[in-house]
């Protein structure tokens, strides 16, 4: 890269900025994707919590928690053929 800039007339402190302002840019916009990234996952998390909170087999096997022991919806389940 020197050489070329040497080459075609270009300074060469002009080229050092140049590299210097890339490699910023590319480090700033390599944290502003990580930062993205972590936000959506925080969302589709908080959203995943919510859906099994509210689902029916998770209601069932809280309404099946009595007295503290817990008792699993599975031990309570009806078997479809022998309905």
């Amino acid at each position: 890269m020197l050489l070329s800039s040497i080459a075609f007339g270009y300074p060469a402190s002009s080229e050092n900025i140049f590299q210097t302002v890339v490699a910023a840019i590319t480090l700033a916009l390599a944290l502003i994707i990580q930062h993205t990234q972590a936000r959506e996952q925080l969302v589709t998390q908080r959203k995943l919590d919510e859906t099994s909170r509210r689902s029916p087999a998770v209601l069932a096997a809280q309404r099946l928690t009595i007295g503290g022991s817990t008792t699993s919806a599975a031990e309570h389940a009806v078997h479809p053929i022998l309905v």
